[in-house]
């Protein structure tokens, strides 16, 4: 039984630290690893965390992963990503890739 406290704490803890959030990329500084984008309070600059990842999820739902150098392909203001936060940095990037004209 305190097996399954311990599991089920961590667990939560562990859910309540990483902050999932749907945004608008503005703009990526490679050079200061800050990624800038707008959220539903305005706009907002995070640090990049160095082991970030960034998946791409195409037209077929397939998750595959990705390079941070995709989002500069991402057109700003325009391009609506999720991240995954840990405090003020962003452990991970899903951008969602559709292909038009297919179907």
């Amino acid at each position: 039984m305190k097996r399954h406290v311990l599991v089920m704490s961590t667990f939560f803890l562990s859910c309540a630290c990483v902050q999932a959030i749907e945004v608008v990329f503005l703009r990526l500084d490679p050079a200061k690893q800050e990624l800038t984008v707008k959220q539903a309070d305005g706009n907002k600059t995070y640090k990049i965390a160095k082991n970030v990842k960034v998946l791409v999820i195409d037209s077929n739902g397939d998750i595959l992963k990705g390079e941070l150098k995709l989002l500069g392909k991402a057109r700003e203001g325009k391009t609506k990503i999720e991240i995954s936060t840990d405090k003020e940095s962003v452990t991970e990037i899903r951008l969602n890739v559709a292909r038009k004209g297919k179907g």
